[in-house]
């Protein structure tokens, strides 16, 4: 019995190496300037024939000049990473944030089973040309690198160059880049990795808390086999669980100030978020709450649905989702690269009216129209925590109702456009050779065309930015301004 058991362990531990030898492999492939080129040369095609706002921002002479740059400075040989930050700088281009660059299925299966490499060491918040330190996974093994340290250089690079070369290969809608300061700040090590795979330690310049500046160097951390001796992590505080958690939602009251907290971190979920959102607005009018904080700051979309639904809860008048809802084609072209396809083509098909060669418009949008419910309604004031990653549906539900008088929005710039969006559906376009998928928006929605275009998202009431105090500190200084502003009204 014991040799059976002892053969089971050895045939497992076998198995595993091969499946962990196989993930490696898979990363380690690597692409000819030709095969990304060609995938490149292809893209251009598909997004031509099929992005309804691909000339928005950028001309089809710039993309092509950019194409032709980008396909130069290629190496003889690309690695995974190289190639999709190839791919990544020419769509990132575009402005618009739901076309975006994401690797293979294959290459993320073997990202998850490849032998764990060293991590990087820092976590950080970027904006603007500031990085700051939001942990240090050494922990107490390093007392001068801590929460709220401001870093000006990592590896000899100065921070504000290091952060622009990251953003060129961040989509987002239009010129807003506080939706991809908050996605270098989620993934900042798993991104300068990409550009810099061959790095295993950091050679950092930060201010020290004498406000001098200081170099240090940092390995990069490999977790402890044995967890229990790990060092552990210093994180930012969060609010204590709410009984109310459903959905990636929570509600939260502070009787003291007549308030409620709102926190809405996505707009997926369906029945569970639908029903969710219903319960909370009964509870809000029980209690007779006169003040509400809706937060939105991690929320980057989802059902549009569900954005209408929380807007009838709050909006003051009627309202339909869009001016109008255009695709460029009546059917799906090049449609063998794009997956999947049937669907949404019978989609375009079915519900599309011709308005000339190059605009179909969805008329079912701009007609619908949405009415305020009369059950639950809250009808006090209502403040709006907004940052980059408050996108997609979350900026169609602020459309709705930022102008009325109750409303206040406090935070950053919103990662969604104020004027438009692409989306809808979105399948991806799967590139033949390096099989990088990019994300496809079939239309586009216009919010209110009698808006001045912009190329920014909704600009905040008042402005609240990310400041190294507060990261070391542990406040959530949108919070507190919100709390402020409610305090202030009640004298």
């Amino acid at each position: 019995m014991g040799k059976l058991f002892t053969f089971i362990i050895i045939l497992i531990t076998a198995a595993s190496c091969v499946t962990r030898n196989k993930a490696n492999n898979t990363l380690q492939t690597t692409y000819s300037k030709e095969q990304v080129s060609n995938d490149l040369q292809l893209l251009e095609k598909v997004l031509m024939a099929n992005h309804p706002g691909l000339h928005v921002f950028i001309s089809q002479q710039e993309l092509e000049v950019l194409k032709d740059s980008i396909i130069q400075q290629l190496p003889a040989m690309a690695s995974i990473h190289q190639a999709r930050n190839a791919v990544a700088t020419y769509v990132a281009a575009i402005g618009c944030g739901h076309t975006s660059v994401r690797y293979s299925k294959a290459m993320m299966r073997a990202g998850g089973k490849a032998t764990p490499s060293k991590q990087f060491p820092l976590g950080v918040k970027v904006w603007g040309d500031s990085a700051v330190v939001l942990f240090n996974l050494w922990g107490r093994a390093d007392t001068a690198i801590t929460q709220g340290t401001i870093l000006t250089h990592i590896n000899g690079i100065r921070v504000d160059s290091l952060l622009h070369q990251m953003r060129t290969v961040v989509s987002t809608d239009g010129s807003s880049l506080s939706f991809k300061d908050q996605f270098i700040s989620n993934s900042f090590g798993s991104l300068y990795k990409t550009f810099y795979p061959n790095d295993t330690s950091l050679s950092v310049r930060f201010i020290a808390a004498d406000g001098q500046m200081q170099d240090k160097y940092i390995p990069y951390y490999k977790a402890p086999k044995n967890v229990s001796n790990a060092v552990p992590t210093v994180r930012i505080p969060t609010p204590k669980p709410s009984p109310w958690v459903k959905q990636n939602a929570s509600l939260l009251f502070q009787p003291a100030t007549e308030t409620a907290i709102l926190s809405i971190h996505s707009f997926e979920g369906n029945k569970g978020l639908r029903r969710f959102i219903k319960k909370a607005f009964e509870e809000i009018e029980k209690r007779g709450t006169k003040n509400l904080i809706i937060d939105l700051r991690r929320n980057t979309g989802g059902r549009i649905s569900l954005a209408t639904l929380l807007t009838k809860y709050v909006a003051n008048t009627s309202f339909h989702v869009a001016d109008s809802v255009y695709t460029s084609s009546k059917k799906i072209a090049l449609k063998q690269y794009v997956k999947p396809h049937f669907a949404y083509g019978l989609h375009k098909w079915l519900f599309t009216k011709k308005i000339s060669d190059s605009v179909f418009t969805v008329p079912y949008f701009a007609n619908k129209k949405y009415h305020p419910t009369t059950q639950h309604h809250f009808d006090g004031n209502i403040y709006y925590l907004t940052g980059g990653y408050t996108f997609s549906a979350a900026t169609l539900h602020l459309h709705f109702v930022h102008k009325q008088p109750n409303v206040t929005l406090i935070g950053e710039e919103t990662g969604g456009n104020y004027y438009a969006l692409n989306a809808v559906h979105i399948p991806d376009i799967e590139l033949p050779n390096t099989l990088l998928r990019v994300r496809l928006p079939l239309y586009r929605q216009v919010f209110d065309s009698s808006r001045t275009f912009t190329s920014k998202g909704f600009l905040p009431t008042y402005q609240v930015l990310p400041s190294s105090e507060a990261i070391k500190r542990g406040i959530d200084a949108k919070m507190q301004k919100a709390f402020d502003i409610i305090k202030a009204t009640a004298q």
